[in-house]
């Protein structure tokens, strides 16, 4: 029982941690868009 709970409990933090890098790298590549294209504020929001 104590270790499919320790399992669990991995695998919960490396989802939430994989969700987090999603994010960061998300909100990175729209960082790296708007300020290679200025004059397009909006356009990086269209892919989300």
């Amino acid at each position: 029982m104590n270790s499919a709970s320790l399992i669990r409990k991995r695998v919960r933090r490396r989802q939430a941690r994989s969700a987090v890098g999603q994010l960061a790298a998300r909100l990175g590549s729209l960082v790296v868009r708007r300020q290679a294209a200025p004059l397009i504020p909006l356009a990086p929001f269209d892919d989300l």
